[in-house]
């Protein structure tokens, strides 16, 4: 099923420190995707109270998980974490998020100002995608991006946004 934003960051990247603070800066940014969310759809409910582990809002029905990414600028790719910790086996956000769409921001460095861009990516195409890479591509892993701040050593997939794009995995919305 696909989810558009009118029917309807916590990122663990290397060099992304992630603290209150950063935290901190996330909440910051609800109130502009707050704003972008009820321009697609006036009416929408947006219920930021239900959050927990498996998601971070609802939209009316439909559950969001929000990434923020204070880069400043676009990557090419995302990266998909799969495993947050090697040390303890702790699995990464791709294998515990429940919600029907990713919402991932590229916001500016400065922290305050409005996100660059959204990505709106469906997450059972993006499960599937990544599955599919996984099991048919078995070289894709010569590829995983292996970060040893913050939880542990973490191990993320980088998907170029441009497949995702093309496969109608994921809409991109500039502000």
């Amino acid at each position: 099923m696909s989810y558009s934003p009118g029917a309807l960051l916590k990122v663990g990247m290397c060099g992304v420190m992630m603290s209150r603070e950063t935290f901190d800066w996330e909440k910051n940014m609800q109130p502009f995707a707050d704003k972008w969310y009820k321009i697609f759809t006036p009416n929408i409910v947006i219920d930021r109270s239900v959050h927990c582990k498996l998601y971070d809002l609802k939209l009316d029905d439909v559950t969001v998980e929000e990434k923020f990414l204070f880069s400043g600028k676009e990557y090419d790719n995302v990266l998909i974490e799969l495993i947050q910790d090697a040390n303890d086996g702790s699995l990464g956000w791709f294998y515990h998020m429940k919600a029907d769409v990713l919402a991932w921001y590229y916001c500016p460095a400065d922290h305050v100002s409005q996100p660059i861009s959204c990505y709106w990516i469906d997450t059972n195409l993006l499960k599937d995608k990544v599955l599919f890479l996984l099991k048919s591509k078995p070289n894709h892993y010569l590829n995983m991006q292996i970060c040893n701040l913050h939880y542990g050593i973490t191990f993320n997939m980088p998907i170029l946004w441009s497949e995702l794009l093309n496969d109608g995995i994921a809409k991109h919305f500039i502000f």
